[in-house]
Formats: C-alpha cells, structure tokens, sequence
C-alpha cells in the first residue's frame, strides 16, 4: 500500500533520536530500520501539536470502558416501567438479556440490528451523557486541530448515516 507513495513520519523526538536509540534500545532499530524501507522522510513534531500523540495520551478517556455498574442497570431495567412496555410490545426493538463479562446479571440489549444497543433506563440517563460528553468534546478538540494541521475543510468529512432506530430519546429532547 505504501509502494510508489510519498509520505513522512511524524515523531515528537527531536531530529537526532536516531543516535539516541541505536546506543540503548537494538529492539528499537529494527523498528526503525523497517521504516527506513519505506521513507526516510521524518519530521520532528513537537508533542503539543501532536493529534496522533495526544488522541494516544487521551485514549483512556476515549476506550469503550462503561461509565456504569452493569448489575445495577440490569436491576433498574426490571423496575423500568417503559421496559416492561417495550419488553412486551412488538416493536422494532428486539430485546435480548445478553450476559457480559463485567456483569453478574444479564442487562437487556437491543439487537434488532447489526449493532447491539444497551436499553439504557432513564434513570441512567444523565450519568450515560456527561460520561459520553466528555469523549466527544476530547475527539471535537482533536479533530479539530487534525483538520486545521491538514487544511481540510469539514465538508469533506463524512458522517454514518443517521439511525432511526433509537432507544432513548433525542438528547435535544431532554
């Protein structure tokens, strides 16, 4: 895929980390040797400036880790009014207790479509936000400046299509 392209490396070492690293690291000499095959073009980014570094030093904030007990969702599924309306209704929705590693109990998820989605009862609802809040705002951020470091404009960017199949309200709506 690299074949016949040009392209660079960026680093957040300064230029002579070459020196640096084959008198204490031989593992990483192959690491760079192998790259060498293919440019030798590398370019000294300092780390504040650095999306691919910073979206790294983020990625805690941005894993898939549950912001939320799944037994204790579970347990407000059960008392979830609505649930048991959706549980019963022939909706869209089809509603399955899948179990989880993290979980004792089996939370209900819909799984009417390729992706599974948590029924989420409202009393989590707030948690569930703010919690996905502040990734989106760390992603916005990098985003962002990925895009003003490359001078692409947003209407090249493109978006999933919006689902119609949703199992708690707009967040407008809230």
């Amino acid at each position: 895929m690299l074949e016949g392209r040009e392209f660079f490396v960026s680093t957040d070492r300064k230029p002579h980390f070459y020196e640096e690293i084959r008198s204490k690291f031989p593992s990483q000499i192959q690491y760079i040797e192998y790259i060498g095959q293919y440019t030798t073009d590398i370019r000294y980014i300092p780390e504040i400036e650095n999306v691919v570094v910073n979206a790294l030093w983020h990625i805690d904030s941005l894993s898939l880790s549950s912001p939320m007990d799944y037994d204790a969702r579970a347990r407000a599924q059960q008392a979830d009014a609505e649930f048991e309306t959706l549980l019963r209704s022939e909706a869209c929705l089809k509603l399955s207790a899948l179990k989880l590693p993290q979980a004792q109990e089996k939370p209900y998820c819909d799984i009417s479509t390729d992706v599974v989605y948590p029924y989420i009862p409202e009393v989590f609802w707030r948690k569930i936000f703010y919690a996905l809040h502040i990734r989106v705002e760390i992603a916005i951020q990098l985003a962002g400046r990925f895009h003003a470091e490359n001078q692409r404009s947003s209407s090249q960017l493109q978006f999933p299509p919006k689902s119609n199949n949703q199992i708690w309200p707009p967040v407008e709506t809230n």
